[in-house]
Parts: structure tokens; sequence; C-alpha cells
């Protein structure tokens, strides 16, 4: 080591008792927190260097008598951030000083071996192995990340020596690449089973600073430190320790709280039902604020009974917000979930139907779940899928708290839209129409019936369709009597609203307004994306009768047409429309001009983006080619024209937006104008009168057309913006 780097000579000692080489790099516990300062990708001004990412595995002792020496786990935290400090102002002597331990987790590009490189460093945290019953992560309902590896204390506060350290290296000039230090701060954690197999379990990851906000922290921040200090998630605490019955235990104190920590997707392996631990998985994720929930159904099949049991258990208490039905044996007591989730993706590619059933079931009593996200590689053949969807997000019957929803690759046949028709006739996700004596109905089970999965009379939450003994813990069966419509409506306050579908291939021209009729009656907001390999039609007309209450529509790749019976277009009053990938839409600048339609006053956003016909040139025509190009400009241009008349079109309309400030505007004059002082009346005089005209302004319609400039004579793209300012 050079005497310039001396002073670091006690930090760089202490940092290597727990650092492991390349190649003897174990993972000896059931939990890693992987620690990243470094973004990913260079801005054009620091493209002469390149980024090497590589990893340095800490292994923290779980020994209780070496936790116990906190000068020494202090000193180890110390170096964590001097050394990451280091790889900013000097990355070869970064390089020198921890050469044996960095582990290269990317090759050199081809065509970078002459360029400059810095290492920029992930620093892999994980225990030896769990820790004992005694120690404050057993102890206490909530920690930190510096507690859970044995060094929770602040190193600037506590520790003079560290503070002269990290004061020297500031003096220091950032070195290549260095001002890019701290400008991500990213925790990815992983959750292994700690069962022989030990195989990942929960993933997901902490960030200081979240997609669009717009924080550049300085490279001087002590980005490490910050990420440190945040608390740790339940299901990491869980597996972290010994005695998972303590840990539980002590979750259920009136003093404890909800981990309050910066949340993230957090993906779970759904194929690991069977494992012991599920059920206390499940309530430590409870317990757990997460921006997303990722279930991963990778690994589906026919699951065992006990895999199921804590399926269903899992799905209901973080779908359903509270544990509806209880492995059997196990002593939990009720539980209801604490943490917030707003949107769950669900990967069902190949998924069973039975597995399908027993995941959307839970949807039905939905509680805190505003978005869902189903990816799939287009294999919704099986009618029961599209059954599930209408029961559990249409139906009358379901609670469901989902309001958007968006569902990549799917298929829809006329076996589909049928399967929706019955569930509308029926009441119920699987009717057997071929028994004339079935009854649908509610059954009010008392508390202990025991329910056996094997799929045929009741409908549960997370667990799908189950058999119950009607004799034996029903206390009573309430019939049902269908209604012709049972789906949602424009009166509902409950019901998806928002619905993004990307379609796979379709029937005819006609099935998706058909579906759209049976469950589109209360949607606000409507995605269409075409991905069929062919031409599609899709009729205006027949979509407005369908969704009457949608305030935004897009479509992709599509060619749309008004139809025929324009009955329900003329009383549509859809704000924005998106027409993307479509030929010339004939008639669609009279639902601008003509005032029997409601769009002529109301829609405040149109863009079209125009795809010209390909016309293939035949020498037989009685035109030369230079003719068929002027007349296709001349039709366009038209169309342009005939678009651009209505730019500046005043519309007197108010959004539902602006009825809170207006309704605030109003309040606010009364109050003044009563000589007697009150809250609203130190409302600014500016912001109240400026509210007032603003409701009183009329808007207009600003429209433009673009056209993308084409070599080739056969076709061109031409772009109709209108919107309002």
């Amino acid at each position: 080591m050079t005497t310039e780097w001396e002073f670091l000579q006690p930090w760089r000692l202490s940092l290597l008792t727990v650092l492991q080489l390349p190649d003897a790099v174990q993972d000896t516990g059931h939990i890693r927190a992987t620690l990243q300062c470094w973004s990913d990708a260079l801005p054009n001004d620091q493209k002469f260097v390149t980024p090497d990412a590589c990893s340095l595995r800490v292994n923290f002792p779980t020994d209780p008598e070496l936790r116990s020496d906190r000068e020494s786990m202090q000193r180890i935290r110390e170096a964590l951030e001097l050394f990451d400090f280091l790889a900013a102002v000097d990355n070869a002597a970064f390089e020198l000083l921890l050469a044996d331990y960095l582990i290269v987790r990317q090759p050199l590009q081809e065509g970078t071996e002459r360029r400059p490189h810095v290492f920029w460093p992930t620093w892999e945290l994980q225990l030896a192995g769990t820790l004992a019953n005694g120690d404050v992560v057993a102890t206490e309902s909530s920690v930190t990340w510096g507690e859970l590896f044995g060094c929770p204390d602040d190193p600037w506060g506590s520790s003079e020596a560290f503070r002269a350290a990290m004061t020297k290296l500031r003096r220091m000039k950032l070195g290549r690449g260095g001002n890019h230090h701290n400008k991500i701060a990213t925790n990815s954690w992983q959750v292994f089973t700690g069962t022989v197999s030990d195989v990942l379990l929960v993933v997901s990851d902490q960030k200081l600073v979240r997609e669009g906000q717009r924080i550049r922290p300085s490279p001087w921040s002590r980005a490490l430190h910050k990420l440190l200090e945040l608390q740790v998630p339940h299901v990491v605490q869980l597996k972290a320790v010994d005695d998972t019955a303590k840990m539980m235990a002590t979750w259920q104190s009136p003093l404890c709280t909800t981990v309050k920590s910066k949340p993230g997707e957090t993906q779970f392996v759904g194929g690991l039902y069977s494992e012991s631990i599920i059920p206390e998985v499940a309530v430590a994720l409870a317990r757990t604020d997460m921006a997303t929930f990722k279930l991963d159904n990778t690994v589906d099949g026919v699951l065992l009974p006990e895999a199921r049991t804590n399926a269903g258990f899992l799905l209901s208490l973080l779908i359903c917000g509270r544990s509806i039905c209880f492995p059997s044996g196990n002593s939990l007591p009720a539980l209801e979930r604490t943490g917030k989730c707003s949107r769950w993706d669900i990967p069902i590619n190949g998924i069973s139907a039975l597995r399908f059933g027993a995941i959307f079931s839970a949807f039905t009593e939905a509680t805190s779940i505003e978005t869902l996200v189903l990816a799939d590689n287009g294999v919704y053949h099986d009618p029961v899928y599209w059954s599930w969807l209408a029961y559990v997000f249409c139906s009358k019957t379901s609670e469901t708290s989902v309001e958007i929803m968006d569902i990549s690759l799917v298929d829809v046949t006329e076996q589909h839209v049928v399967a929706v028709e019955q569930v509308a006739a029926s009441n119920y996700p699987q009717p057997k129409s071929e028994s004339a004596r079935s009854r649908y109905g509610y059954v009010v089970i008392q508390e202990g019936t025991e329910l056996r999965l094997t799929g045929v009379d009741g409908e549960q939450g997370g667990y799908g369709i189950c058999e119950v003994n009607l004799l034996d813990g029903v206390a009573e069966f309430i019939h049902d009597t269908p209604a012709p419509n049972i789906f949602f409506t424009a009166n509902d306050t409950r019901g998806v609203r928002s619905l993004s579908l990307t379609l796979a291939s379709v029937e005819n021209d006609s099935i998706v307004p058909r579906l759209l009729s049976a469950i589109g009656g209360g949607l606000h907001t409507l995605s269409l994306e075409f991905k069929c390999g062919g031409p599609v039609g899709l009729n205006l007309s027949a979509l407005a009768s369908a969704c009457p209450e949608l305030k935004e529509l897009r479509v992709h790749n599509c060619n749309v047409k008004l139809g025929r019976d324009r009955e329900a277009l003329r009383a549509w009053g859809t704000r924005k429309l998106f027409l993307w990938g479509t030929q010339m839409v004939r008639n669609l600048p009279e639902c601008l001009s003509d005032s029997a339609y409601r769009m002529s006053g109301e829609l405040t956003k149109l863009e079209v983006s125009l795809t010209r016909q390909r016309l293939e040139y035949n020498s037989t025509w009685p035109c030369q080619r230079i003719t068929v190009q002027r007349y296709l400009n001349r039709t366009i241009g038209l169309y342009k024209r005939s678009l651009m008349a209505h730019d500046n079109d005043e519309l007197m309309l108010v959004d539902a937006e602006e009825f809170e400030e207006i309704r605030c505007a109003l309040i606010s004059v009364v109050d003044c104008g009563g000589g007697k002082l009150r809250a609203a009346t130190y409302l600014d005089a500016f912001r109240v009168i400026s509210i007032i005209l603003t409701f009183a302004a009329p808007k207009s319609r600003s429209v433009k057309v673009t056209e993308a400039r084409v070599a080739s004579w056969r076709a061109s793209r031409v772009r109709v913006i209108a919107e309002v300012h």
C-alpha cells in the first residue's frame, strides 16, 4: 500500500475479515442485501470511460460474541462508506487495495479494451447464518439494515477517526467517472427458503430516489449510509432470526407498527407454496408497504393440498386484506393486512385454470388494490379464464377495489364472449348449464368449517372453487336470482374504470364490441392495441354503444370506421380520442362540425396517425404512377384541411376535476361578503379570481396536422393532433 492511502489501512484490515474471495464465495445466509450507489449508464460526455460492474461479498457474522463487539462491527460499516467513496476519488487506488476480492460480473465489452475503465462497486451484504433469540433483531418489531448487520450507529456522529478520513477524501478531486457517485442508491434484497434446496423466495428493492423524482444527489452525499438507515422489510427480518414463532409473537404486540420503508416492486416466487414457512411469510408481507407486488407463477402444475392451502392463505391475506381460512393445525390468530400495495403484476404464462381461479377469486374482495397488470403470451384459449375475469372484475356480486386493468396479448373468440355471457346469466364463475336443477346463491359458513379443495361447489376468495358439505357447518343458504344484467354500469361506484387490452388475435371484427358490450358499461378509459398480424376493423359506433360513459379511447393498429347506425355515436361524450395506425376515418370531421354529435362540443383532444393504404402500381392502369401519387396526396390534403377548419373552436365545457376549486372559490366569495371573518376569508384573492375566470372562460380546441416525409410513393403517415389549451 502506498503511503498516500496509509490512513485507510485500519478500515481495510477490518473489511478484509468479512470479505469473501471470488473463488470462495458461498451463499451462507437466508437473506442478501445488494447495495449500489452508481448508475448503470453514462451520459454522452462520459462515454470515454467504460464502467465495470464489480461486486464485493461481505459476510457479516451472526455469532453473539462477535456481534457484541460493537467497535469492530462499526468499523466494517465505516469501511464500506470509505471505500465506496474511494472508488469515486481514485478508482485505481480502489482497485489496487481490494483487487483480490473484486468479483467482476460483466466481461469487457468488445471494442472497449483501450478505453480507460472504472470499477463501480456493488456491495453484497449477507448474514453468515440466523440470529440468536436474544439479538435485538429478534426482539424488536422493526429494525434498520444497519441494526440487522450489527452496525446500527451513524459513523459520522460516533467516530472521530471516520470523520477525519472522510474529510480527507472529500478534499481530493473526483476521479474519472466520480461525478456519477450517488446518482442512484438502491438496495436490492433477496430472501431464500433456507431449506435444503435453498432457492429464492422473495425479491425486492428499496430506492432513495423513486422514478420520476427530479432529484440529483451530490457525489459527496452519503447514499450508502442512507440505505443502511432504511427499515428492514418484515419478511427479511423473519428469515434473519432463528425463532420465527417468537418474531410472530413480537409483531402481535399493539405497539408494533407497519414498516414504512421505501417500497419497491416485490416479487414472490409462487411455485414454493409447499414450504412450511409460507404462512409466516404471508404475515410478514402483509405488514410491509410495497409499490408493486409481482406474483411469479412459473412453477404451476397441480399443487398438493398443503401447497394449495398455503397459497389460499397468502392470497386471501394479501388481496382480500384479511385471513379468511387457515391451514389445518395452524395457531395463527385472525389477521388483517396493515401494509399498503396498490398495484399487482401477475404473469400468467401457462397457468392452469385451477390456479387461475384460486388467484382471481380473491380479487372479488380486494380492499386496497387499484391496479392489476396481467402479462401473457397469448394463451387465453380456455374460456374459463374469461369467465373468471368477468365474474371477478365486472360482476355486481364482486366487491373488488381494482379500478385499472392492463391485460396483454389476449385472444378473443366467440367461445370467450359466450363464456362471459354465461357468467352474466348465472352469476357464478363456472356455470353448469347441463344441470337444470342447479341453484346459485350464498352460503353462510360457521367458523371452524373445513373446506375440501376438490373444485365443485363453492367459490372462496384465495382458494377458487371448493367443495362444501352443506350438512356440516352451514348456517344458511341464500338463493340468488340473477338479474338480466349483473355487470357494472355507469351508476356503480366500484368496478374497473380503466381497461387496457393488447389483442393477439380476434375471431372477427365484431367480436371486440360484443365483448365490451358485456363488460364495458362502466369504463371511463379504454386502450385497444391490436397485434394480430393482419388488418382488423373496429366499428366506432358499436364501441360507443358498448361503452357509453367512455371519456378517453386509445386505439392502436386498427382501421376505424364510424359505422352506419350512429345513434350511440351522436350521444357519445368522449373527451379524448387517439387513433394510431389507421386509415382515413370517413366522416370524422363531421363529428367535430355537426352539433348533433356531442363530440363537436366536448371532444377536447384528438390525435390520429394515418397509415396511407399501399397501392401497388399496375402498368395496365389507364393512369401513370405519378397520377396515383397526386391523387393520394390530394385526398390526404383535403382530409387535413377539413380537420384544420376546427382550429380554435370554442368549447363551452367544464372538466369535473375543476369542481372542487370552483366550489372553493364560491364559498370564499360568500364568506367574504358576510362581514364575519372566517378561515376561507384568508384565501389569496388573486387565486380566487383566477379560479372564477378560468371557470367562466371558454376553452378552445387547437388542431394541428403534421405529415411525415416518406420517400416512397406507396405509403406515408399523417399525424393529426387536436388538443385543448
